[in-house]
C-alpha cells in the first residue's frame, strides 16, 4: 500500500478527507465497497449530550440508506459479530447460524443480498479506541465469490488492518460538531459570561445592554443548543466547541 494512503488518512482534517482516502486505498486492494461506522461514547449521560455515530461508506445507492432506515444497521448479524468479537471474520463467518434454520433469512442479509454484498470481511473495531465501538465491513464487488473475497483479503490483510487502525485513531481525535445549531456571537458571549458566575444585571454591564436583552440572549442560546437550563446550555456549548475558544493555539510548553 502507497505510504500515500496513510499519510492521508494520519493526516485528514476532516472525515470526508479521511474517508475519502480510506475507500480509495480499499478499491485499489481489491475491495470496490466499503462501510465504516463508529461512535465514540463520552463520559457524560446520553441525556446531557449524546454524539452521533460516523458513517461513511460507498456501497451501491440504497444499501446504507435502508439498512438505517428499517434499523438493520444496529442489528445485522456482522454488526452483532463486531459487537461481541475482536479481530476480523468472513461475512459468511460472521452471519453463521442467522440463517439455518431460521424459519426467514434476516432482512439484513437479505438486503446485502438483493444488493449484491455477499461475499466480503467484517473488521471490528471493539477496543481500538477507549470508550468507543464500531465496524468495517468490506465487500469486493457484485457477484465475487467467497473463496475470491477471501484471496483479496489474505493478500492485502496486513495494509488494510494498518490503515483501518490508523483511520479509527484519527476520527477518535478529529474534533467532530456534537452541536448542529451554530451560536450567534452575543449568545456566546452570555453563556461564556454566564459560566463565570456572572449574573444576568453583571453581564448587562459588561457587554453595555439591559438585563432584559441578556435574559433573552440565554433563552435563545437554550433553545438553539438543546438545553433546558443555563448550565445545561453551558456544557453542551463547551463539549461542541462552540464557546471558549480562546487558548487552542497557546504553547502547549509554557
Amino acid at each position: 500500500m502507497s505510504i500515500n494512503y496513510l499519510d492521508r488518512v494520519a493526516n485528514a482534517r476532516s472525515v470526508p478527507e479521511a474517508s475519502d482516502a480510506y475507500l480509495s486505498a480499499l478499491r485499489e486492494h481489491g475491495f470496490q465497497h466499503g462501510l465504516y461506522i463508529a461512535r465514540f461514547l463520552l463520559s457524560l449521560p446520553a441525556a446531557v449530550l449524546r454524539e452521533e455515530p460516523i458513517l461513511f461508506g460507498n456501497f451501491p445507492d440504497g444499501f446504507v440508506a435502508r439498512l438505517g432506515a428499517g434499523g438493520l444497521l444496529a442489528t445485522a448479524p456482522w454488526a452483532v459479530w463486531a459487537l461481541q468479537n475482536s479481530g476480523n471474520a468472513s461475512l459468511r463467518d460472521a452471519c453463521l447460524g442467522h440463517e439455518d434454520g431460521a424459519a426467514e433469512i434476516h432482512p439484513a442479509i437479505r438486503l446485502a443480498m438483493d444488493h449484491g454484498v455477499e461475499a466480503g470481511r467484517v473488521i471490528s473495531l471493539r477496543n481500538r479506541v477507549p470508550r468507543s465501538h464500531g465496524a468495517v465491513l468490506l465487500c469486493p464487488g457484485g457477484g465475487i465469490s467467497h473463496e475470491r473475497a477471501e484471496t483479496a483479503w489474505q493478500s492485502a490483510r496486513g495494509e488494510i488492518g494498518i490503515l483501518t487502525s490508523v483511520l479509527h485513531l484519527r476520527l477518535a481525535t478529529l474534533g467532530r460538531r456534537l452541536v448542529e445549531t451554530r451560536l450567534t456571537q452575543r449568545q456566546r458571549e452570555v453563556l461564556e459570561w454566564s459560566s463565570a458566575g456572572k449574573t444576568v444585571a453583571e453581564i448587562g454591564t459588561i457587554l453595555g445592554v439591559a438585563a432584559a436583552t441578556v435574559e433573552k440572549h440565554l433563552r435563545l442560546a437554550r433553545q438553539a443548543i438543546g438545553a433546558d437550563t443555563t448550565a445545561h446550555a453551558i456544557l453542551r456549548a463547551h463539549l461542541a466547541h462552540q464557546i471558549f475558544p480562546h487558548g487552542q493555539d497557546l504553547n502547549p510548553f509554557t
